[in-house]
């Protein structure tokens, strides 16, 4: 696996952390928009039942007040109490007819219809029925059916959809409070939400992309800002590798303000200063040593331990009458004994002898 260069390290985990910026920066915006709807939400709401409380309360008002002038008609007593069924319908029809009314009849104390319009029991729409005594046995019921139009209307006024308590919702754009209206009665509150959703989620998305957007330049600017200042080490680490290859002759200059970076270089300067003295030094040393060997009159040949020729003197040349330099043959071809068996290198006496 190829190594990772720093610079592309540092643009990475740069990158990184801005992301981790970013997104920290930008969940709690996001979180904090969401809090601030679901809190108008919550109020809006809270509006919304008040006001519908407060029309349920006026159709009460209404209806008992239209039931109580109905059983306070005179005309009415007296078709009461002239047990008049028909007749009491008609008139009962009649009066309903210029009110909000659904139903309008007259009852005795056991609930036995006397007269009027009774809501047939096979309807199973839910109803709003006031009651009033016309006498202590004798009463008139009024009413309205809580059906669609009634709800309808409602929603009209209110802005608000309804349906009742049991009916399931759809949540992804319906938000729903159970609202009380009277005694063992409720309907529960729809209040769309498809538009602040759609909203805080274009929030959300604008929030992210920002975010992306500023990762993204951040990792650009940040890049490039390593760059510049990493660039002085490509320099150095060029100048190093001429070290290693063996050139002494070229200082090492780096022109950076980091103080870690000229101390590095100036590491690097001292240790090529010394190396090239030194190697003077060892060059002087084996010139003196090469005239010293070229001075004796006896010859003198050098092989390393594979029997390669390594250094020969002049002498050494005079004495073979050799016209060329031997350097890298083998010894045990240009040194050949007068005894026909073995080889040279084998008649060599060991360190420290003479034969």
């Amino acid at each position: 696996m190829k190594p990772i260069s720093l610079t592309r390290q540092l643009s990475i985990l740069f990158t990184i952390l801005l992301s981790i910026t970013a997104l920290l920066t930008s969940l709690p915006a996001f979180l904090i928009i969401h809090n601030v709807l679901d809190e108008q939400l919550e109020e809006r709401q809270i509006s919304g039942e008040e006001h519908v409380q407060t029309i349920w309360q006026l159709n009460n008002l209404q209806i008992q007040e239209t039931v109580r002038l109905a059983a306070q008609r005179p005309t009415l007593n007296q078709l009461v109490n002239n047990k008049q069924s028909e007749e009491i319908s008609t008139y009962l029809s009649t009066f309903r007819a210029n009110t909000r009314l659904d139903y309008l009849y007259v009852v005795d104390v056991s609930g036995n219809l006397i007269g009027g319009t009774f809501p047939s029991d096979e309807d199973d729409i839910e109803k709003l029925l006031v009651q009033e005594p016309i006498t202590d046995e004798i009463f008139v019921v009024g009413g309205i059916n809580l059906d669609d139009a009634f709800w309808g209307q409602l929603e009209q006024q209110t802005g608000f959809a309804y349906q009742a308590v049991h009916t399931q919702i759809d949540t992804s754009r319906f938000r729903s409070r159970i609202v009380s209206l009277d005694e063992g009665f409720s309907i529960q509150m729809l209040l769309a939400v498809e538009d602040i959703r759609y909203a805080e989620q274009s929030a959300f998305i604008s929030i992210l992309v920002i975010a992306a957007m500023t990762t993204m330049l951040g990792a650009i600017t940040g890049g490039l800002y390593l760059r510049q200042r990493i660039h002085p080490l490509w320099h150095l680490k060029d100048q190093a590798k001429r070290l290693g290859e063996g050139d002494l002759l070229t200082p090492i200059v780096v022109d950076m303000h980091s103080p870690d970076v000229q101390t590095l270089a100036q590491t690097l300067e001292i240790s090529r200063q010394k190396l090239s003295q030194t190697l003077k030094e060892v060059q002087q040393e084996r010139d003196w040593s090469n005239a010293l060997v070229q001075a004796i009159v006896e010859g003198i040949i050098s092989y390393d331990t594979q029997g390669k020729i390594v250094f020969h003197s002049e002498s050494a040349c005079q004495i073979l009458r050799w016209t060329e330099p031997r350097i890298g043959e083998a010894i045990d071809e240009v040194l050949i004994p007068h005894h026909p068996s073995g080889v040279f290198l084998d008649i060599v006496p060991q360190e420290g002898s003479r034969k």
